[in-house]
């Protein structure tokens, strides 16, 4: 048992996982491999191959900790802010691709609009266009009745479908190629 949780150890992999719960595991895994007498850089070192890339960035810039327990306490902290970081961030994107919404309720009171005598000349007033009009929809006409009401009205142009050489429209080239 004690072999396969060392093969474990060394394959572990925290991914997506919360932090929390990948260190239980770990911490379950190291008891059984017997690791908890090991010396604090060969723990730090499991543990270090084991956290996700996130982890592995947001500690770049930190002095680790030296003792593993204190290690692990650091390890938690930089979980929680990545965490927080990830929650504010979610929070500002959805705001940002969520739809306007007009208010469902009418402006508040204002006192100046009370006491003015009569429409502001300022006001907006419509222009008289309806958008939301109903607009008549094209129909389905059938390709040969589109062409005989064309030539009915002197609109149409019969365009051959033979694709000529352009030499031949041209004429001789000056500087013939050899076929």
């Amino acid at each position: 048992m004690q072999q396969k949780a060392l093969a474990r150890l060394n394959t572990l992999r925290q991914g997506k996982r919360d932090f929390r719960e990948f260190l239980g595991e770990f911490e379950q895994l190291l008891l059984e491999a017997g690791g908890h007498g090991w010396d604090n850089n060969v723990k730090r070192g499991f543990l270090d191959a084991a956290i996700n890339q996130d982890m592995r960035k947001a500690l770049i810039s930190v002095e680790r900790k030296t003792e593993s327990t204190a290690y692990c306490r650091q390890l938690q902290e930089v979980a929680i802010r990545i965490e927080e970081f990830n929650r504010i961030d979610n929070a500002r994107v959805s705001r940002r691709a969520r739809p306007a919404i007009p208010p469902t309720r009418p402006p508040a009171f204002t006192p100046q609009k009370a006491m003015s005598p009569g429409p502001d000349p300022m006001d907006w007033a419509p222009a008289g266009a309806d958008i939301n009009a109903v607009k008549p929809r094209a129909k389905l006409v059938p390709a040969g009745e589109v062409e005989a009401r064309r030539r009915e009205e002197g609109a149409f142009v019969a365009v051959p479908r033979v694709i000529l050489f352009l030499g031949a429209l041209t004429g001789p080239r000056s500087n013939p190629r050899p076929v």
